[in-house]
C-alpha cells in the first residue's frame, strides 16, 4: 500500500483547512499507539488552538503527520534512556510578520534522535533505520508537502530527540485554492 501510494502523483483537493483541528484529530487517530508505547503525545497549538486556517488537502497533510507522529512515538518507546521521558509534542506556528509566509506544524519526540548517516539519507525512498519500515513514510510525507509548495525539514528538538517540521504556504484562501 505504501509503494503505490508513493508511486502516484499526488492529486491535491485543496480546501480550506483548519490546521489546529487537523493536528488534534490527528493526534486522535495516534492516541492508541502511543497509550501501548507509555508515550505521553500532547498538542502546542499556535493562538492557543483558535482556528489557523490554511489551504491544502487535509488527507494528503494529516497522512504526513500521522507518520512523523507515528515515527516519533516508535523513536520514543524504542529509547534505551533510563528515566527518560517518554514524550512527542507537536505543535503549530503561524507564519511570523513579514518573515516567510509559511505555517508550520513540528512533531519533536524525547527520543535518540537521528544520526548523521540517517539524516544524510532521510528523504530517499526506501531508506529506513527500522526493522520492519519500508523507508517510503518520510519521501511521501516530503512529497506531500512538497505537492502543497512547502517541505519537511529535519531540526534539533528542544527535548533532546528529532524535530520535523511540515511547512506549507500561508497565502489567502483564494490564492491558494487558484495555485494548486
Amino acid at each position: 500500500d505504501e509503494l503505490l501510494i508513493f508511486a502516484r502523483a499526488p492529486r491535491l483537493r485543496v480546501e480550506p483547512t483548519d490546521i489546529n483541528a487537523l493536528v488534534r484529530r490527528t493526534l486522535n487517530l495516534c492516541s492508541e499507539q502511543a497509550a501501548a508505547g507509555s508515550v505521553e503525545v500532547r498538542a502546542d497549538l499556535a493562538g492557543g488552538g483558535a482556528p489557523l486556517v490554511i489551504a491544502c488537502d487535509a488527507e494528503l497533510v494529516r497522512s504526513a503527520l500521522v507518520n512523523l507522529i507515528q515515527n516519533a512515538i516508535e523513536a520514543v518507546t524504542w529509547s534505551t534512556a533510563a528515566g527518560a521521558r517518554r514524550e512527542v509534542v507537536v505543535s503549530t506556528r503561524a507564519p511570523e510578520p513579514g518573515g516567510s509566509q509559511l505555517a508550520a506544524v513540528a512533531v519533536d519526540d524525547t527520543g535518540p534522535g537521528m544520526s548523521a548517516e540517517s539524516r544524510e539519507h532521510l528523504f530517499e525512498p526506501f531508506f529506513t533505520t527500522k526493522r520492519t519500515g519500508t523507508g517510503l513514510g518520510l519521501a511521501t510525507a516530503q512529497r506531500f508537502a512538497a505537492a502543497h509548495g512547502g517541505r519537511v525539514d529535519l531540526e534539533a528538538s528542544v527535548f533532546g530527540g528529532a524535530r520535523f517540521v511540515v511547512r506549507l504556504p500561508f497565502r489567502p484562501i483564494r490564492a491558494n485554492v487558484e495555485a494548486a
